[in-house]
C-alpha cells in the first residue's frame, strides 16, 4: 500500500485509513506546510462536492467526513474550523495586514500600513505583524512599521518596545539608529537611550534585554549575541575602541595585546574590578571632604545654638575646654550619621560609574594607550578625542564631594545631652566622650616642661603673657581634645588602609576553605575559581562593611584615647600654638629644645598598635556564606548579575 501524502489524504477522507495511516499523515502534517495545505484543499473540495451531490439528487446532504482526533492540524468536520486552527493566511496566501490597538496616532495620518510611524500616546500600544510578531510599545514610544512578508521589521525611533516572535514562521528584526536586533523566534525588549550632550559615539544607544531565546545585535560597531536572561547596552565601549584601534594599523603583536584588553569578557571583569577601585577612591574623597568641611561648618552651627541658649539664660560664653568638649561630642554624634552618608554616596556613585559606558570607555582608552607603540599614540588620542570620549572620572569625585558638603550644610546638630538647656552648662563627661580630657596631673607636667624650655628663649614680657595664657589648665584641656581628634583621624586612616590591604590577602583562603567544606560535604564540584572567589569576597565585604567600619572606629577611638593619656601628643599640640607667638629665631631654638626633651610628634607606636588590632580582627573574622554559596549544591549564587 502506497504512503504518498496524496494517497494517505485520499484514504483519510474516504474513511478507509487505518491507525498507521492516520499516524503517518499526522507526522507529515506536523512537519510539512505543503502537506497541511494539500489536506486543507482536499478537505474543502470533498465537503463542497458532497454538498453539490446532495442538492442535485434532492436528498438529505451527506454528512461530512468525521475528523479523527489523531490529526492535530484537523479540527472538526467543518472546513471553516480548520481555517481557524491552522490560519487561513498559511494556506490561501492571504497575508495579514499590520494591526495596531490602544491609544495611538499615525504620524501624518492615514491607515496602518508598512511605512506608518506609530506613536503610543497613552498606556501600552500593541502592534501585530504577519500573525507571528507582537510588539508592545510603551507610552511615549515611537516606531515605524517596515519589513516584508515573513520578514517583519520595525524601526524603533524612541522609547521602549517589548517584542515576541513565533518560531518557524518567519524572521523579525528591530532596528534603531544604533543597530538592529534580529531573531527567528524569541521574546525580548529594546529601549532607545539618547544622552544629553554631544558625545558622538555614545549619544544614541539602545538597551536590549532577552526574556526567552536568543538575539543577534549588530551595528556599525560590530555584533554580539545575547541569551535569555542577559542584558546589554550597545554600542559597548570596547566595540567603539576596537573600531578606533582597527584604523591604527598596528603591528600584529601589539594589535593582539590590545584586542585582549578589549575582549568582552575582559571588559566585563574590568567593570567589576573598577567598581571596587572607584568606590574606594570615592569614599576617600567623601571622607576627606567630611574631615575638611565639618570643622569649618559645625562650630558655627553649634556656637549659634549655644549662644542662643546662653543669651536666653543670660550666661557667659563657654570656656575653651567646654568648647572642645562640645566639638568632640558633636563629632562623635554626627560621625555615625555622616559615615552612613559617605558610604551611601560611594556605593551609589560607584554603581553608576561602573555602568557608565562613557567612563568605562575613557578608562579602557588609558589601558589601550599604555600598550601602543609611541608612534601610534598621537593618532589614537586624536581618534579618542574625535569620538568625544571624555575622562569623566573627576566629575564623579566632584559629585561625591558636593553630596557630602550638602549633607553637612543640611545637618541640624542635636546638642541634647551636651548642653543643659536649663543652665547653659556643658554636661558631657569624659566617660561619654570615651577619652580623658580633664587630667590636672598631666596638665601640670606638660606646663612645667614647656615653661622650662621657654625660659631659655629670653621672651619679651608680652610674649610671656600670651604664652602663659596658653598653658592654663582650661587651654591645655582644649589642646588635649584637639590632639585626640587629630590622632584619632590619623589612626582611623591607618586602620582602614590596613583593612583594605590585609583583607584581600586573608579572605580568599578563608572563603575557599569554607566553600570546599560545603562541596566536600555535598561531594559536588572542585575548588572555586578565581572569579567565584572574587564574587564571594565582594559579597562578604558588602555584607560585613557596617560591622567592619564599626570595628575600625572602635579601634581608632580606643588607641587614640590611650595616646592622649601620654603627655606627648598634648604637648605637641600646645607647641604648635606656642610657635605662632615666637619669632623665627626663637622658633628654631624652641624646636631644638623640644627634640632634646623628647617631645616629638612620633605616632608610630600607636599606628603599630592599630595595625596589630586590625590584623587580629581579620584573623578572627569568620565569613558568613549564607545566601552567597548554595548550601544544597555548593554553587556560588552571588554576583551572577555582574
Amino acid at each position: 500500500m502506497t504512503d504518498t501524502p496524496e494517497a494517505l489524504i485520499s484514504r483519510y477522507l474516504d474513511q478507509t485509513a487505518d491507525a498507521d495511516d492516520v499516524r503517518r499523515l499526522d507526522e507529515l502534517v506536523r512537519a510539512d506546510a505543503d502537506v497541511r495545505r494539500e489536506l486543507f484543499l482536499a478537505s474543502a473540495h470533498d465537503a463542497h462536492l458532497r454538498e453539490c451531490l446532495a442538492e442535485d439528487q434532492d436528498i438529505a446532504p451527506v454528512q461530512p467526513t468525521r475528523w479523527r482526533p489523531g490529526i492535530v492540524w484537523a479540527v472538526s468536520a467543518a472546513a471553516a474550523m480548520l481555517l481557524v486552527a491552522v490560519g487561513l493566511a498559511l494556506f490561501i496566501d492571504r497575508y495579514p495586514d499590520p494591526e495596531v490597538s490602544g491609544a495611538y496616532r499615525i504620524v501624518g495620518g492615514g491607515p496602518v500600513e508598512r511605512g506608518s510611524v506609530i506613536v503610543a500616546e497613552r498606556g501600552l500600544v500593541k502592534v501585530s505583524l504577519g500573525g507571528y510578531c507582537r510588539v508592545d510599545l510603551d507610552e511615549g514610544g515611537r516606531l515605524q512599521i517596515a519589513g516584508a512578508k515573513r520578514a517583519e521589521e520595525v524601526v524603533l525611533r524612541q522609547g521602549r518596545a517589548t517584542c515576541q516572535a513565533d518560531r518557524d514562521v518567519g524572521t523579525f528584526a528591530v532596528r534603531t539608529d544604533v543597530g538592529s536586533v534580529s531573531v527567528t523566534g524569541t521574546q525580548f525588549s529594546v529601549k532607545t537611550i539618547e544622552d544629553q550632550g554631544d558625545h558622538d559615539m555614545f549619544n544614541k544607544r539602545m538597551a536590549v534585554s532577552v526574556l526567552t531565546g536568543a538575539v543577534l545585535i549588530s551595528g556599525a560597531w560590530g555584533e554580539m549575541t545575547l541569551q535569555a536572561g542577559e542584558t546589554a547596552i550597545t554600542p559597548p565601549p570596547e566595540a567603539v575602541l576596537r573600531k578606533i584601534v582597527a584604523d591604527l594599523n598596528l603591528p600584529a603583536v601589539e594589535h593582539q595585546k590590545v584586542m585582549q584588553i578589549l575582549s568582552s569578557e575582559r571588559v566585563k571583569a574590568f567593570r567589576s574590578k573598577y567598581r571596587t577601585t572607584l568606590r574606594s577612591e570615592l569614599f576617600e574623597v567623601a571622607h576627606k571632604t567630611l574631615s575638611s568641611t565639618m570643622p569649618k561648618i559645625m562650630p558655627k552651627k553649634v556656637s549659634t545654638k549655644i549662644r542662643a541658649i546662653r543669651m536666653k539664660l543670660r550666661a557667659g560664653p563657654p570656656k575653651p575646654g567646654d568648647i572642645a568638649r562640645i566639638r568632640l561630642a558633636m563629632q562623635q554624634r554626627t560621625r555615625v550619621i555622616m559615615m552612613t552618608v559617605i558610604h551611601k554616596t560611594a556605593d551609589e556613585l560607584a554603581d553608576k560609574g561602573a555602568a557608565d559606558d562613557h567612563l568605562i570607555a575613557s578608562m579602557l582608552a588609558k589601558k589601550v594607550r599604555a600598550k601602543l607603540p609611541a608612534e601610534k599614540i598621537v593618532a589614537f588620542e586624536a581618534a579618542v578625542k574625535a569620538a568625544k570620549i571624555p575622562d569623566s572620572e573627576p566629575e564623579y569625585f566632584a559629585q561625591a564631594a558636593q553630596r557630602v558638603q550638602d549633607a553637612i550644610k543640611a545637618y541640624d546638630p542635636d546638642i541634647t545631652g551636651i548642653i543643659d538647656t536649663k543652665t547653659g552648662r556643658v554636661i558631657v563627661s569624659d566617660e561619654q566622650l570615651g577619652a580623658q580630657l580633664k587630667n590636672p596631673a598631666s596638665d601640670k607636667r606638660i606646663a612645667g616642661k614647656l615653661n622650662g624650655i621657654l625660659a631659655g628663649l629670653n621672651l619679651s614680657k608680652p610674649a610671656q603673657a600670651k604664652i602663659a595664657a596658653l598653658l592654663s589648665g582650661d587651654r591645655i584641656e582644649a589642646q588635649r581634645a584637639a590632639a585626640y581628634t587629630a590622632i584619632r583621624a590619623r589612626l582611623f586612616a591607618v586602620a582602614r588602609e590596613r583593612l583594605q590591604t590585609a583583607m584581600p590577602k586573608k579572605m580568599p583562603a578563608k572563603v575557599q576553605k569554607k566553600v570546599m567544606a560545603i562541596r566536600m560535604r555535598l561531594k559536588a564540584g572542585g575548588p572555586p575559581s578565581a572569579d567565584e572567589l572574587s564574587r564571594i569576597q565582594s559579597a562578604v565585604m558588602d555584607r560585613s562593611r557596617s560591622m567592619m567600619m564599626r570595628l575600625l572606629h572602635q579601634t581608632a577611638d580606643t588607641i587614640a584615647a590611650g595616646a592622649i593619656e601620654d603627655d606627648n601628643p598634648t604637648a605637641i599640640a600646645l607647641a604648635g600654638a606656642i610657635r605662632a607667638k615666637l619669632s623665627p629665631e626663637q622658633t628654631k631654638a624652641f624646636n631644638a629644645a623640644l627634640t632634646k626633651a623628647a617631645i616629638t610628634g612620633d605616632e608610630s607606636k600607636y599606628a603599630a598598635q592599630t595595625e596589630k588590632k586590625i590584623d587580629a580582627i581579620i584573623e578572627a573574622y569568620d565569613p558568613d556564606l549564607s545566601g552567597i554559596v548554595d548550601s544544597k549544591t555548593g554553587k556560588v549564587i552571588a554576583g551572577n548579575d555582574k
